[in-house]
This record gives structure tokens, sequence and C-alpha cells, in this order.
């Protein structure tokens, strides 16, 4: 019997390889008969670059590059790997200017700077990458991916030629920016499943400033400067994303990486899926386990444990999933079964405070199933 485990993260307790090692523990704990294949999957978040790793393993590395805020150094991994001849590297953003990375304490969306996500960036290429990568959630920021720029050797000049000495806080002294002299662009491919535009109020700014420390008092500068950003890249570059789907990912990442690096933005679970190989591994399995940390009425919205479901039901293979909490009537069209960790016995704090633990055990019922529903 052979198994595909293609578990997402369970935010805040789990990430998607941990959670996958745990179904596969708990697999084995009921059956030697069992041949997993760790598969997890990710969405460009956080834990993309872990998930490509153990499923892919590959040549990871880290670099030092500074957090949001610069108050310290962070170790963001680099993960290299090799396909059709391609050196690709594979990365997130939120490795070097996330949440996670500060104290709270610390959250400043005015000052907060992609500077080391450019620094990661420019890290892969010097490594040989000849395409980049980057998933984009979880930010810190909201700098329209301005320290990204800077740290390519973009300058933002104020009215008398001299360049601004602190990027973002100072955007709304700039008056033109300057492109590096002979500047080539990397081929960059940006996994974004969010497809909010730059401005407005369903831009970055009134959409994700909060929960990044901005007031309410705060929205209207912040948005002010995103605004004067892309006015200023329409004038300097002739280059207007400001509208195009995706733009205001991760504090407007997303604009900055297609205006100042000609990315492409796509969503991240089809291509994730294809730099993992998904179908083929799912075409050669017998049963499928995915799941998340909530399956529910959500998970049809295109999260990747629907994405696995829809493959492994194009390919006739019984698809289990497993979540912390659980809405199996909303779920009942893509999975043919739903296990939570949360129930009669489990409180949700108590899911919580022991999710690696209680996932295992729900495995061994996931095999209980395929004993009965599959091998007979």
């Amino acid at each position: 019997m052979r198994i595909v485990i293609a578990m997402d993260k369970f935010k805040g307790t789990l990430t998607a390889a941990e959670a996958s090692q745990a179904v596969a523990d708990g697999l084995r704990d009921a059956s030697s008969g069992i041949q997993v294949d760790l598969l997890p999957v990710a969405d460009g978040g956080e834990g993309t670059t872990a998930a490509v790793h153990m499923a892919l393993e590959g040549d990871l590395r880290h670099i030092a590059v500074p957090n949001a805020v610069g108050s310290a150094l962070v170790k963001a991994p680099v993960l290299f790997i090799e396909q059709e001849g391609r050196r690709i590297a594979v990365m997130e953003m939120s490795a070097a200017a996330g949440l996670e990375q500060l104290q709270e304490s610390e959250y400043d969306p005015f000052a907060a700077s992609t500077l080391g996500v450019g620094q990661m960036l420019i890290y892969a290429e010097e490594q040989g990458a000849r395409e980049l990568i980057i998933g984009i959630g979880g930010s810190a920021t909201n700098d329209g991916g301005s320290g990204m720029a800077t740290a390519y050797g973009y300058q933002f000049e104020d009215v008398t030629g001299q360049p601004i000495e602190r990027v973002p806080e100072q955007l709304q002294q700039a008056v033109v920016i300057r492109r590096p002299k002979n500047f080539v662009a990397p081929k960059v491919t940006v996994a974004c499943d969010v497809t909010n535009p730059l401005l407005g109020v369903t831009g970055a700014t009134y959409t994700y400033a909060k929960q990044k420390g901005a007031a309410a008092d705060d929205l209207a500068a912040l948005e002010s400067r995103m605004a004067h950003l892309a006015d200023l890249a329409v004038a300097s570059l002739g280059s207007d994303h400001r509208d195009a789907a995706g733009a205001g990912a991760a504090g407007g990442l997303g604009f900055g990486l297609m205006t100042f690096l000609d990315a492409t933005l796509q969503p991240g679970f089809p291509l994730l899926a294809g730099i993992l190989k998904i179908e083929e591994r799912i075409a050669a399995a017998d049963v499928v386990i995915t799941g998340e940390g909530s399956i529910d009425a959500q998970t049809c919205n295109g999260k990747a444990p629907m994405g696995v479901a829809t493959i492994a039901r194009r390919l006739g293979k019984p698809v289990i999933a497993i979540g912390g909490q659980v809405d199996a009537e909303a779920v009942a069209s893509l999975f043919d079964h739903v296990i939570g960790l949360v129930n009669g016995q489990t409180t949700a704090r108590e899911a919580m405070a022991d999710a690696g633990r209680i996932l295992r055990q729900r495995a061994r019922a996931a095999a209980e199933w395929i004993d009965l529903a599959v091998n007979q």
C-alpha cells in the first residue's frame, strides 16, 4: 500500500513538513505494510521552502539578512534544486521580512522594509540560480517593495538629486526613481494566492496594514505613500502595476517585484505543484492523505488540500483529509473521508497545544479507514 502524504501547515502549530511527518509516523504505527511518499505542500507562504526541501531535497543554504525593521539579522533559507537542466532557487519572503521574525512591540509599518528580501534574491543569483521562485505572504512590511529595490541598486532621489537616506520612511520626499545602469532583471516567479490591487479599500494598506501594527489613524498616510510610489514608478520607469491582481500582496511586494524586477505572479499551489511533480507522485499512489489546520468551506476556495484532492479525484485515487477543526459536510464533495483533531474528547485548546501527537494518533484512525474501505 503506497500512500502519498501531502499535508499543508497547521498554522501556529506545525509546518507542512512536520504535519506530513506526524501522519507518516501514525501510519507506520498502525501497519508495517504501508509505504509512504512524503510530499508536504504549500502555497507560497511560511514553510514553503521547507516543504519543497522535504519533497525534493536539493541544496539548502542560509543567508544572514536584516529583519524587516533592521533590529537583528535572521538566517533566511534558500533552496537550490535542479530541474531539466535549470538551477532554480526557492525561497519565501517571510523568512526575511515576515511578522514571525519580530516581537509585536517591533511592528512598524512606516519603517519596515523588504531590504532583506532583495538581499536574499541577489544571493540566489550569485549562487548560480537562473530562475528565482519566491513565495510572498506573512509580511511585516508595507513598503511596496521599495526596500527590495534599493538592494538591487535602485535609487529614490529627492528634489536636490540626492538619494533619500531612509527607505521606505522617506519615500514621500522622492521625486524620481533611478534604475541601476545596465540593469538586467533576473527571472523571478512569484507564488501568490491573493488578488488584492496595490491601492484602495481592498489594497495592501487598508486590507493588511493593521495586522502589521498600523493604527486606524495611520492608514491614510500609509496609503498616500504607496500611491506616491506608484506614481513615481509611472513617471520614472514607465511601469504601472498598481491595479494588477496580487500587487497588494505582502505589503505591496507583489507590486514591487513586478515593477522593479519584471516578475511574474502565479497562483501558489499550481506553481508549486509543478515543481513538486505532485500529479506524477499521486498517480503512483494507492491512497492520498492531505489536510491543514482547518478543513471547511474555505478549503474549497483554492487552498492546497483542495488542489491535492482535485488531482487525486481526477486520477481515481481515494483521498482523506485530516484537519485541526473540520466541517465534513462543507467538504464532502472533495474528500472520501475527513478526520478532525478536535472532537468530543479533544478540545481546540488541547489540539493546539499537542498537535503533533494528536495528528499522529488521528493518522492511525486514517490507516484503519484505509484498511476497511480500500483494502477490502
